[in-house]
């Protein structure tokens, strides 16, 4: 990080909305006047500084390194969203109507319980409606919640399944989850509920 001063305050200028533990944001601070830099980053700084102000940054001001700190590991507003997501639904709009609504969420991942690495996955869903439909962005924030655990192919791709099923209470709703190539290995995991009907 380059850090600067300017008439006895701390400046940096941040990128909005990337910052948190895990977001790898990168944090740039740019002052006329004695800064702390490696050498040779002077006549590189100028332009620097005109290209941040470009774009969608925002200034802000800290009298110590340790507010800074605590200011870059407030958790973005994508990671508090994530964290009081509910599974939110609405009443089925044709009851009386066998159809089936399908959702494709490609980029879940997850971690191995074994090595902690991260695995990916594409999500298949399909349903046909009882007497809820699930709200697409709760469907979304849900499944992002799962980035940071560790669970196996087969728990996670049955716990989804089971929260769903207990949410909207579906004639029939089947999970498919298809997950990357580790190692020479590729699976697929497919769970189902209920009893599906011609439509």
């Amino acid at each position: 990080m380059l850090m600067g001063s300017l008439s006895g305050a701390r400046y940096r200028w941040q990128p909005t909305g990337l910052l948190g533990p895990s977001a790898g944001a990168i944090v740039v601070a740019v002052a006329t006047g004695q800064h702390n830099r490696p050498a040779g980053l002077g006549p590189f700084l100028g332009l620097a500084f005109r290209r941040f102000l470009a774009g969608p940054y925002r200034l802000s001001m800290s009298s110590s390194p340790a507010a800074v700190s605590d200011r870059t590991l407030t958790p973005a507003y994508g990671e508090r969203a994530i964290a009081e997501a509910e599974l939110i639904c609405f009443d089925n709009p044709r009851p009386g109507r066998a159809y089936e609504i399908s959702i494709e969420l490609p980029e879940f991942t997850c971690k191995c319980p074994f090595s902690g690495y991260p695995d990916f996955a594409v999500l298949r869903l399909i349903y046909q409606p009882g007497p809820r439909v699930v709200e697409l962005k709760a469907i979304k924030l849900y499944v992002n919640s799962y980035r940071d655990r560790a669970i196996s192919h087969e728990e996670v791709t049955n716990r989804i399944l089971d929260d769903l099923v207990a949410a909207t209470e579906p004639q029939w709703m089947q999970l498919e989850a298809d997950f990357h190539p580790r190692g020479n290995v590729h699976t697929v995991v497919r769970v189902s509920h209920g009893s599906r009907l011609a439509c």
